[in-house]
């Protein structure tokens, strides 16, 4: 299931995030590990993870508990 939320908390150096969601009454989520892209990333290209307050997408598996971000909508 995917589900668009906001940033709540961030762990930078684990890249995890919590995040809430505005259309389930602002439920939190648990730690929600981030999605490596398929290809290496080089030294002209730079990670970020989510600030708190950023607009993300989160992918869900089928229990709804066990989660990733994978990306940052701006």
């Amino acid at each position: 299931m995917l589900r668009v939320g906001i940033v709540s908390e961030v762990i930078e150096s684990r890249k995890l995030i919590r995040a809430t969601f505005p259309d389930l009454d602002h439920q939190v989520s648990s730690w929600l590990q981030f999605i490596k892209p398929p290809f290496k990333l080089d030294q002209y290209t730079q990670f970020e993870i989510p600030k708190v307050d950023d607009t993300v997408i989160c992918l869900f598996l089928g229990n709804g508990e066990q989660g990733y971000w994978i990306g940052v909508i701006e």
